[in-house]
């Protein structure tokens, strides 16, 4: 259903960021293709592991998973997700301006994922590209002088996501030498909890799925209407499941955000803003 690379990057989500073991079955229904196609997915992804020292492994009903130390997989990690595309995605999403941090992002980039899996947080690519997002502008909210409002979360139940969001702000501030308000870890910690860690969470794997399939029939329902072909487009779906699952669980705590560029989004982006709105009617789990 997807092109073949969207799909190899999805398996290496799941088997390396995610740190997930895979069922050939359950990628087949999920993945829409043959059992062909995804054993030559495997194979390609072997090779491109390969280098790095790090092989599949599979055993009978335990499934299939990524073998190697860690220090190579985060060097995969980073050349393979987070290297001349991510930085491209990154100038689409902030204003020039915004890149100019005192910080860079492969060193943000980096910060991120060696905190959050040094505690067991596995976050896929589309959870550290916002992330890193999110810190840039931050950095610049701070440089401006703005502060954002203090948002409260479960310190209890959200303990690690929380410890992990102070480990990003501390060396980032090493690094910078802006000291960061408390309040900011718990908008880190938000970003951190729907997919960090499995336990007792808003969404499990079985919400996840659902969500994807109300996603891709929303999608697919909006290029029906109007001619788009959102459908096919494997990282906004996924970009938009990244985003929906942080919003119910700030649903579900009660933790109601402003977006500050909202008059400036209906002002400028009304067509994508109305078809936005239009593509969350359409998703039953959102009603």
């Amino acid at each position: 259903f997807f092109e073949t690379e969207d799909r190899q990057k999805y398996l290496l989500n799941k088997l390396l960021l995610e740190d997930e073991a895979i069922f050939m079955d359950e990628l087949e229904s999920e993945l829409f293709i043959s059992r062909s196609s995804l054993s030559n997915d495997l194979n390609e992804i072997k090779a491109k592991i390969e280098p790095y020292a790090l092989k599949i492994c599979s055993k009978p009903r335990q499934g299939m998973w990524i073998e190697g130390s860690e220090q190579n997989k985060r060097h995969f990690i980073m050349d393979y997700f987070f290297s001349g595309q991510f930085m491209k995605n990154i100038h689409q999403y902030v204003r020039h301006d915004v890149l100019k941090l005192p910080i860079n992002f492969e060193e943000l980039t980096m910060v991120i994922l060696d905190e959050s899996r040094s505690q067991g947080l596995k976050l896929s690519d589309f959870v550290i590209q916002n992330l890193v997002v999110h810190i840039a502008l931050a950095i610049k909210r701070l440089e401006s002088g703005f502060q954002i409002s203090v948002i409260d979360l479960d310190a209890q139940r959200y303990e690690k996501e929380i410890l992990v969001a102070k480990n990003i702000l501390h060396r980032i501030r090493q690094v910078t030498q802006i000291d960061f308000p408390h309040s900011e870890v718990n908008y880190i910690a938000l970003h951190l909890i729907s997919k960090g860690q499995k336990g007792e969470r808003t969404f499990d794997d079985g919400s996840t799925n659902q969500l994807r399939q109300e996603i891709l029939s929303a999608l697919q329902r909006l290029d029906r209407e109007t001619d788009y072909h959102f459908s096919g487009d494997f990282t906004l779906s996924e970009g938009l499941l990244t985003h929906l699952e942080v919003l119910m669980e700030r649903l579900e705590n009660d933790v109601h955000l402003d977006n500050p560029l909202l008059d400036e989004i209906t002002s400028n982006y009304l067509d994508a803003f109305n078809l936005t709105r239009t593509m969350l009617s359409y998703l039953d789990m959102l009603q």
